[in-house]
């Protein structure tokens, strides 16, 4: 798991916790999210709000719904995103055609405008 901001880690513990695991209310804002599972949540819609974070090379398994984006957040780095379990597989959308393990088409975040330009057909390591 990897977790930056300049600043303020043991803030960035908690808000992390509270994102997603769904315990508290708060704001997070300019923290990169990588190498993370999130796994059996239930309810991101009354998680953390957060705004301008960057998620990407994380899973997103079995979860109600995955995320919400009802906030501006960067859900890829600009070449990859995250392994969504409810969009690996043809039949949910996710098409691959020149097998570079990238689905071709963005994965879109419930709430807003939000998507993942880059998300992984399969989940990473």
């Amino acid at each position: 798991m990897h977790l930056y901001k300049i600043k303020d880690f043991g803030k960035l513990r908690a808000q992390l916790l509270a994102l997603w695991l769904n315990y508290a209310t708060g704001w997070t804002s300019g923290y990169v999210f990588t190498g993370m599972t999130a796994y059996g949540i239930n309810n991101p819609k009354q998680s953390v709000s957060s705004n301008n974070n960057l998620f990407y090379y994380n899973n997103f398994i079995n979860n109600t719904i995955s995320a919400w984006g009802e906030y501006s957040n960067n859900w890829d780095n600009g070449t990859h995103g995250n392994y969504w379990d409810t969009y690996d597989e043809l039949g949910e959308g996710a098409i691959d055609s020149d097998t570079d393990g990238i689905a071709d088409s963005p994965y879109a975040i419930p709430g807003d405008s939000n998507q993942d330009n880059y998300p992984s057909m399969n989940p990473y390591n």
